[in-house]
């Protein structure tokens, strides 16, 4: 059903106020200032202005290999979960123009992203959980 914005400034009425239909499943979300960052499946990542929550409307989109499960915001850059094609860093500095910057092909499926400083912890699959360091040129495994 895509990107949903929901008001919940009155926590025992939450209400819908805005949507964007993405064209299939949207599996996560991450909301940074005025962009909603979509992880989504084989769309890939898409770039959702949310400046007006009642109208938000796509600006870029970034095509992964696999399977695009879970995105992290972290500075201007997006960790996108993406199954079997690992991780993936997104340069968004120019949300309208989303470009990959460094990969990593983990050993199992990548399912979920969490980012704390330049450390990337990724879920993944049958592999566990796999820490990984961007330099921002690259993307190295922590030992």
């Amino acid at each position: 059903a895509g990107l949903r914005v929901i008001d919940v400034s009155n926590p025992s009425n939450p209400r819908e106020v805005g949507y964007y239909e993405t064209p299939g499943y949207a599996y996560s979300v991450y909301v940074s200032s005025s962009y909603a960052y979509v992880a989504h499946g084989w769309g890939g990542l898409r770039v959702i202005n949310i400046s007006n929550p009642t109208n938000p409307r796509e600006v870029g989109y970034y095509y992964t290999p696999g399977y695009a499960y879970s995105v992290y915001v972290s500075s201007s850059y997006a960790y996108v979960a993406t199954d079997y094609a690992g991780l993936r860093v997104i340069d968004i500095s120019n949300p309208s123009n989303p470009r990959e910057v460094g990969y990593y092909y983990t050993p199992g499926y990548a399912y979920s992203v969490y980012v704390s400083s330049s450390y990337a912890y990724v879920a993944d699959g049958n592999a566990g959980l796999g820490i990984y360091q961007f330099y921002g040129t690259g993307i190295n495994e922590e030992k």
